[in-house]
């Protein structure tokens, strides 16, 4: 398979792997911001103001969440150029071994429990059909 068609393949895949880590990160964000305690002004030495630290972090968690969002509205538009890649093939198992490939992200061996095929089989056909998107394309 050709770098460039690999890259169209797997984009949703590498898209809905930043959206996970983006959603960890706000998620591990949450629990660090919502742990602060009160300032004890008698054993905490304090260079910056409550409210400083508060608007910084209420600053990072809105970049954060806006990314996140960003990441989001992408799903559609690439979900749409993968699956309009896998349409151009004729054939149709092709396309189902594909879709479940690169839209919904299952593995080879539960692909052919999924289609009742040997794990070789849906390799042979996956072949057949990377072969044939690399002549379309």
């Amino acid at each position: 398979m050709t770098d460039k068609l690999y890259k169209r393949l797997t984009a949703l895949v590498i898209l809905e792997q930043k959206i996970r880590r983006a959603e960890i990160e706000l998620e591990e964000f949450y629990s660090l911001i919502g742990g602060l305690t009160a300032i004890r002004y008698d054993k905490d030495r304090v260079q910056t103001s409550l409210e400083d630290v508060l608007s910084k972090n209420m600053a990072q968690l809105d970049e954060m969440q806006r990314r996140l969002n960003e990441l989001r509205s992408q799903v559609p538009v690439v979900m749409e150029s993968v699956t309009g890649l896998i349409n151009k093939l004729e054939d149709e198992k092709g396309k189902t071994i594909l879709y479940y490939r690169f839209i919904s992200n299952v593995k080879f061996d539960d692909i052919a429990n999924k289609m009742g095929y040997s794990r070789q089989n849906i390799y042979r056909i996956y072949g057949e059909s990377i072969k044939n998107l690399e002549r379309i394309e």
